[in-house]
């Protein structure tokens, strides 16, 4: 015996089954078993199609407006996922993740990022290396910026530049170490340009500009509207 139908209505075949010409009509809610009886595929009465693990799980579910959910990993080796025009991508876990090598957008046209938060930072191994917010301030390089509080739109470029300052508002550090000490809540609108241009001074006042070499470093410096330009230029300056 090869086909058997039993009286409750059940369909046994020993081999395939093919229909041609015709269709197979499911209840509203149908099963579709393996031979342990385990439901591995499902219509539902809404009209969605579930697959499903041995235990029951659904593990893709294609809704009548074709949206599909996947409660795994959606493994794509050699190949593409394509979405279609005029649609994008919605990350539900807020990461995305390369164990291995390097990531590559590519897009024909530009490339916009939209961050309501008004910061876009870049991170190395959890190391801040840059961050730019439309109210806050501009940093650029390792440890730059680091202590910059929200606002004070100030920018650091450089190794260290502007590093313990978190108080300070409009200063300009670029360079190596370039005010990296500086940390007085008055010390606003500071211009540092250059290696290690006003590194050492811890408590500067407001409005100077240094550019050079050393330039208005020495760490006693606590004055205000000097101009140093140049080697070391006044380097030595106290006050």
């Amino acid at each position: 015996t090869r086909l058997t139908l039993d009286t409750s209505g059940n369909l046994t075949t020993l081999g395939d089954l093919t229909v041609s010409g015709g269709d197979i009509t499911l209840a509203d809610t149908a099963n579709i078993k393996d031979a342990s009886g385990h439901a591995r595929l499902t219509f539902t009465d809404s009209g969605s199609i579930i697959l499903k693990d041995e235990a029951g799980n659904a593990g893709i579910t294609l809704d009548t407006s074709q949206n599909t959910a996947l409660a795994g990993t959606l493994d794509v080796g050699g190949a593409s996922v394509n979405i279609g025009a005029n649609s994008y991508m919605t990350l539900t876990e807020q990461e995305i993740d390369v164990s291995n090598g390097d990531l590559t957008i590519d897009v024909a046209g530009d490339v916009t990022i939209d961050a309501d938060g008004g910061d876009f930072t870049v991170d190395d191994g959890g190391e801040q290396m840059m961050r730019v917010g439309l109210t806050s301030s501009v940093s650029i390089g390792q440890k730059a910026g680091d202590a910059l509080a929200d606002n004070l739109k100030s920018v650091a470029i450089g190794y260290e530049a502007l590093t313990t300052e978190d108080g300070a508002e409009g200063s300009v550090a670029i360079g190596y170490q370039s005010m990296k000490t500086a940390n007085d809540s008055s010390g606003d609108y500071n211009i540092a340009v250059g290696y290690e241009a006003m590194e050492l001074s811890a408590s500067p006042g407001a409005k100077n500009i240094a550019i050079g070499y050393q330039a208005l470093t020495d760490a006693s410096y606590d004055g205000s509207w000097q101009i140093a330009i140049g080697d070391s230029a006044l380097r030595s300056l106290t006050t």
